[in-house]
């Protein structure tokens, strides 16, 4: 939910939960619990009927997004990667399994395949 609402901020004016419903695809309960939940925990912030990351809703999502993002650099280009113990990745925190010096790596390699590919 973070995430789409990260995504919709940059597509244009606020959602509301309405369509944030529509957007999603969720159904329309998961949707209001999981509103709910992040209102609870001070993720969103609401304006009359449009929804808001808050700041720490804003870094959560940003969160989720760069662990997503490491991830698809760990299946594109972990074989190049000659980590040097027998590590086990963590596809929900890769940063934290393999280390900061690893994950930068991965970046890096992504960067340089991403400017290769212009």
């Amino acid at each position: 939910m973070l995430v789409d609402l990260e995504t919709a901020v940059h597509a244009g004016p606020p959602l509301t939960a309405a369509e944030l419903a529509l957007a999603s695809a969720r159904p329309a309960r998961a949707l209001r619990r999981a509103l709910r939940d992040l209102d609870r925990a001070g993720m969103i912030r609401r304006d009359g009927e449009r929804l808001y990351l808050s700041e720490p809703g804003a870094a959560a999502a940003h969160a989720v997004l760069e662990r997503r993002e490491l991830w698809a650099a760990w299946l594109e280009h972990g074989s190049q990667l000659s980590v040097a113990d027998a590590r086990e990745p963590d596809p929900t925190d890769l940063r934290a399994s393999l280390g900061d010096e690893y994950a930068d790596r991965l970046h890096a390699l992504m960067r340089t395949a991403e400017a290769d590919r212009c």
